[in-house]
């Protein structure tokens, strides 16, 4: 069986977002951080105040 090679060009929408992507990978976590919490304050006003909660449980461990 022959390997099938098929070659397309991206649109435009592909290119500026595969260029969105390496923008904000190359933006250090707290600016990207900064902007999520834009974003959901944005969509979700009154909400996002909030920020990211933690959650955890404190689990006693079993003596053996």
């Amino acid at each position: 069986m022959e390997p099938v090679i098929r070659k397309t060009q991206l649109t435009d929408h592909e290119l500026r977002e595969a260029g969105d992507l390496r923008y904000w990978l190359s933006r250090p976590i707290e600016e990207r951080l900064a902007e999520v919490e834009r974003l959901r304050e944005q969509m979700y006003p009154g909400y996002a105040h909030q920020g990211f909660q933690r959650v955890y449980k404190i689990v006693p461990l079993k003596e053996s």
